[in-house]
C-alpha cells in the first residue's frame, strides 16, 4: 500500500497519494482499485506501469548512448 511505498521511497505518504491523484486526474482514469486495506492496479494502471518502466529504461540507457556518440563509436562524419 501507500504506507509501505512511502517507507521504501522515504517520501511522505500524502505526497505519494497526491502524485497518484494528479496523474489520475491528468489521465482522466483511475490507476488503482482502492479497497479497504489494499490497492490493485486497474487495466489503465497496468499500462501506465509498463510504459513507465519503458521510459525509465530508455532514460537509464541514454548516458551510454550519448557517451558512445562522443567516443566516435557511433554518429556521422562529414568529409568535404
Amino acid at each position: 500500500g501507500m504506507t509501505n511505498a512511502s517507507k521504501f521511497l522515504y517520501i511522505a505518504q500524502p505526497t505519494i497519494s497526491k502524485a497518484i491523484k494528479d496523474i489520475e486526474d491528468e489521465m482522466a482514469v483511475p490507476l488503482f482499485d482502492r479497497g479497504k486495506r489494499q490497492l490493485v492496479l486497474t487495466d489503465a494502471g497496468k499500462i501506465f506501469y509498463n510504459k513507465s518502466k519503458e521510459i525509465i529504461s530508455l532514460y537509464e540507457n541514454l548516458p551510454s548512448e550519448i557517451s558512445s556518440l562522443y567516443g566516435l563509436e557511433t554518429g556521422h562524419i562529414n568529409i568535404g
